[in-house]
């Protein structure tokens, strides 16, 4: 397996159609290649609420992120 370095160019929460809490992460790779990786919903819909809510999974998500990277913010991501 041939493994490549990536740098965080952009990181980001976002609110997406319908409402959904979801992030992304944009890397570039060092022989110039980029992705996105994310997509990932952090929230889930709650029929007895009638609305979406926040999951224990999407927190998790975030603080694994976070800590995985030593950054307090997604806004710090950047250059990683």
């Amino acid at each position: 397996m041939n493994k490549q370095l990536a740098k965080i160019t952009k990181a980001g929460l976002e609110i997406k159609e319908r409402g959904i809490l979801t992030f992304w992460i944009h890397v570039e790779y060092e022989e110039g290649c980029c992705q996105g990786i994310g997509g990932i919903v952090l929230d889930s819909y709650d029929k007895a609420k009638g609305m979406r809510v926040g999951t224990a999974y999407g927190c998790e998500m975030i603080r694994r992120i976070l800590t995985a990277l030593n950054v307090n913010d997604f806004s710090e991501m950047k250059g990683k």
